[in-house]
């Protein structure tokens, strides 16, 4: 038999809750605070919830602090803790200094915003991030790289996802077989792009990507800068049947795609439609 014994009040639960298996578990006292629309107290003394005579006995956020507040609590009480530190107290005294005074408010916030001017880290700094700390392959690096726009922790995420490896290949199937797909294996490759990727966005822009270094390639013929690079034979094969016109089409028809799914338009066509010009062209 298992003997239970009921809690009342959502901050005692938690606070019993951080005594059985959280933070307070090596502890035999301990005081745990919730912050929220409220403000919530759960104490613990000696290993059992101090309940109080009335079952309020952690109640802090019901602790007088301002005994001048004119205001009444939702207790009946008048300068609770929760008038002012939860999240219903902090809307309630921007409202009452608002009507007060605007101005004086808005210059008191904008004087205690801290302002940092963060700039984009450059490509070589990522790209050598990750060779020193993952170990990163060059191809799939430099993918990564050009795809996290300057955000380390962007390009972490995407190196190291099972889903992005997925659906990356996918969109690079795609590219390598686009003028060979029947129009029934353009439907097949859509159906498994969709599956893999969660956002088709992000597919537009690897494609996007993938025909902006095309581009450059057909017009420099050097592979140096690009985040294709690791694709060389696909670029020259591509290069050879393509022209500058071509390419400049596709990637309208990408930005079409995309307003196409901005505007819920159905993502099977959307797709099919844009995959039908790629073959095409």
């Amino acid at each position: 038999q298992v003997g239970l014994k009921l809690l009342s009040g959502a901050a005692n639960v938690a606070a019993a809750g951080e005594k059985w298996q959280g933070g307070g578990k090596e502890y035999r006292d301990m005081i745990m605070v919730t912050l929220g629309t409220g403000v919530g107290g759960g104490v613990i003394i000696g290993g059992k919830v101090l309940s109080g005579a009335f079952g309020a006995g952690g109640e802090i956020g019901h602790i007088t602090v301002c005994p001048e507040e004119q205001e009444t609590c939702g207790c009946g009480k008048k300068g609770c803790l929760e008038q002012y530190a939860s999240a219903t107290g902090i809307v309630r005294l921007a409202k009452r200094a608002l009507a007060a005074d605007e101005k004086d408010l808005l210059d008191t916030v904008r004087s205690r915003t801290v302002k940092e001017k963060l700039k984009p880290l450059t490509d070589s700094v990522i790209r050598s991030w990750l060779r020193e700390h993952l170990r990163a392959e060059d191809e799939k690096a430099d993918v990564c790289v050009a795809f996290a726009r300057g955000n380390l922790g962007r390009a972490i995420e995407l190196y190291s996802s099972e889903s992005f490896s997925e659906w990356y290949q996918r969109v690079m199937k795609i590219v390598r077989g686009i003028r060979s797909m029947s129009n029934a294996d353009i439907l097949i490759e859509i159906g498994k792009l969709r599956s893999e990727c969660p956002d088709l966005m992000e597919a537009l822009d690897l494609l996007e990507l993938w025909y902006r270094d095309l581009m450059m390639f057909m017009i420099t013929r050097d592979l140096n800068g690009l985040a294709f690079a690791g694709e060389r034979k696909t670029l020259m094969e591509m290069a050879s049947v393509s022209s500058y016109t071509k390419v400049q089409e596709i990637m309208e028809s990408i930005e079409t795609c995309r307003k196409r799914l901005r505007a819920n338009v159905n993502p099977d066509l959307s797709l099919e439609l844009l995959l039908l010009s790629m073959k095409e062209r």
